[in-house]
């Protein structure tokens, strides 16, 4: 069906231009009409006359990469919306000059630089303005660039070498604690700008989880009091925050998304103890008390990503039986969903996250310190 369309594309391709974007499709009214159908479908949108179509901007690119051509003065976009005119691979840094357009930039020309090359250069504290002169950008562009490597775990500080970090156990999904602790970063990091340098923060409930984290990274990061009931890790060396980020991007972990847009992780992992360790912070249960009744309901809740949510909801349903939810609330700030289960359905879920871990005992008295005379937390004893 591809290239049934590519070839239909091709013969009604009369123009088409990379600088700037547009192309135009001529032909058969009804054939234009079909081939329409099928573009929309997939997002390419263009203005329809009676025996052509007019394409313009990125989906004018679309148009001609769907036709087989090859677009020689663009590259894609790392940041949608957003004017950044560079692309990040894995090891170099692509900068271009031209005029973004929504998903790709036209090349007038470009210059591809090392990684290794820019982090040296900052190490031997050569002024921005001096290496964005050398590859001949502007010194916006270098900076935003600079605060994208940081983001992505590059260490971009000024200043000599910090020296490289002893290798660490990789984090292992496919065990108890791999999976509890994937739970963990996946619900409690964040990076923490400020104006001095970026910091990775991880939030917990429990001292010792966190303390056991920096220990087996071997992290130099400080422990803040608690606030709110967590814990707060902050990891603030700039040799410390690439290594923890790298390793955390290694099992899907970027630090620099919220938690509510962290989908489902694409690794190998244990239900349970990954549950077990998200719940440590996006996780909480309750009582609603009806005193005139004399009763009350007991309730376990879940915040994050909707694309996650769905999945522990589904999971839950088939290993323990509770019912599947479906309706997701959206919290104060309506952006975070959540889910929640009520009174049979928490007694289920609450024995299900049984497991050796050293909290497991203490995260199901926690959330139900209150349950003593629930009937359904007693069946399942």
């Amino acid at each position: 069906m591809a290239d049934t369309i590519a070839a239909d594309l091709r013969a009604l391709l009369v123009s088409c231009s990379e600088t700037p974007p547009r192309a135009i499709l001529r032909g058969d009214h009804e054939i234009l009409a079909s081939i329409d159908a099928e573009l929309r479908k997939k997002g390419i949108l263009g203005q329809v006359a009676y025996n052509q179509i007019v394409f313009t901007g990125s989906a004018a690119l679309d148009v001609m990469l769907a036709a087989g051509l090859t677009l020689r003065h663009y590259v894609m976009r790392d940041h949608l919306g957003a004017d950044r005119a560079y692309k990040i691979a894995d090891d170099t840094i692509t900068f271009c000059s031209g005029h973004p357009c929504k998903r790709f930039l036209p090349l007038s020309g470009s210059r591809t630089v090392k990684i290794a090359e820019l982090q040296e250069q900052r190490k031997q504290r050569i002024e921005t303005k001096k290496i964005a002169a050398k590859i001949s950008i502007s010194e916006k562009t270098l900076r935003n660039a600079i605060k994208d490597l940081e983001n992505k775990g590059f260490c971009m500080a000024k200043g000599p070498a910090l020296g490289t970090k002893p290798h660490a156990p990789i984090l292992d999904p496919a065990t108890e604690w791999g999976s509890y602790l994937l739970g963990v970063l996946w619900a409690g990091t964040s990076f923490a700008p400020s104006a001095r340098v970026t910091s990775v923060v991880v939030g917990c409930k429990y001292k010792d989880t966190l303390c056991n984290l920096a220990k087996g990274f071997a992290l130099d990061a400080v422990m803040d009091r608690p606030h709110g009931g967590y814990y707060k890790l902050r990891i603030h060396k700039q040799k410390d925050v690439e290594h923890i980020t790298r390793e955390a991007s290694r099992v899907g972990i970027d630090f620099s998304a919220p938690f509510y847009s962290r989908g489902v992780p694409k690794i190998k992992f244990r239900f349970a103890e990954f549950l077990q360790g998200y719940a440590e912070m996006h996780g909480w249960s309750g009582e609603n008390v009806n005193r005139r009744q004399g009763t009350s309901a007991y309730y376990f809740c879940l915040s994050g990503a909707q694309e996650l949510l769905e999945y522990i909801s589904r999971v839950l349903h088939d290993k323990t039986g509770c019912r599947l939810r479906t309706r997701f609330v959206l919290g104060r700030d309506d952006t975070t969903p959540h889910i929640r289960w009520a009174s049979e359905d928490t007694a289920k879920i609450i024995s299900f996250l049984d497991s050796p871990l050293p909290h497991s005992a203490t995260f199901r008295r926690r959330l139900h310190e209150t349950n003593a005379d629930n009937k359904f937390m007693n069946e399942q004893q």
